[in-house]
């Protein structure tokens, strides 16, 4: 309407200004810093995963540790990794806003990377974003403990339960609401969750003092929150 008003010089009127989108808080799925550590270490799940799953995990642990976009994780080349006294770093900008970081690997990370290289060209295995996305789901179903996520969307100013299929009642689980965005959330979330200062968090993530965008991917799981409340209260019964 504003293209018609003032590039086409059409006297539409001003009553599309009224319009507005209702703001909707979309449920923000991360692993907890358990499940991380599990994909990470644990010897019997690498066992029972298949090649290909082995890979995805393998990327999908990176992209949990590194808190790059995918786009930016599938473009990793060897001169990303620099090697320096105290450790390797990774070193990026970010195709979206340009903006470059530079984070210290763990040695797990420095693992992965050893697998692959001199295989291809990039530093990890490369992926279309749909099928990484639905192997994901895969890798995750074999650490969901199958707890439901009730999904809601907002209809008409009223939340609505949605489910998995038309005509049913059942709920999603968290393999369900897995996707490459998860590995950038996850990160960022277990390194608030952990202690990590809030600045040095948006130092990694390319985030701005004041971006709004940072607070969506801080995403709290329900027992941490219990812990956290926990806590608080032992500290109230303490006071004398």
């Amino acid at each position: 309407m504003n293209y018609l008003c003032n590039d086409k010089m059409l006297n539409v009127g001003n009553f599309h200004k009224g319009f507005h989108v209702p703001k909707e808080e979309i449920q923000i799925i991360v692993l907890s810093p358990a499940q991380l550590n599990y994909l990470i270490h644990n010897e019997k799940l690498s066992t029972r995963l298949s090649k290909e799953l082995s890979i995805i995990k393998d990327v999908f642990v990176f992209g949990c540790t590194v808190a790059l976009r995918f786009s930016d994780l599938m473009a990793l080349l060897p001169l990303h990794l620099v090697k320096r006294e105290n450790g390797h770093y990774l070193i990026m900008r970010s195709q979206k806003t340009g903006f470059e970081s530079s984070l210290k690997l763990p040695q797990y990370a420095i693992d992965i990377l050893t697998k692959y290289q001199g295989i291809q060209k990039n530093l990890l295995p490369v992926f279309g974003r749909s099928y990484f996305n639905l192997q994901l789901k895969k890798l995750v179903a074999h650490i969901d403990n199958g707890d439901e996520i009730i999904k809601y969307r907002m209809r008409r100013g009223k939340p609505v339960p949605i489910y998995k299929s038309v005509g049913s009642e059942v709920n999603f689980t968290q393999a369900d609401h897995i996707t490459s965005h998860t590995m950038r959330r996850t990160a960022i979330t277990t390194m608030l969750r952990l202690g990590m200062a809030e600045q040095a968090v948006r130092k990694i993530s390319g985030h701005t003092a004041n971006s709004k965008e940072f607070y969506k991917y801080v995403a709290y799981s329900q027992n941490y929150l219990d812990s956290e409340t926990d806590q608080v209260f032992e500290k109230l019964i303490k006071i004398i």
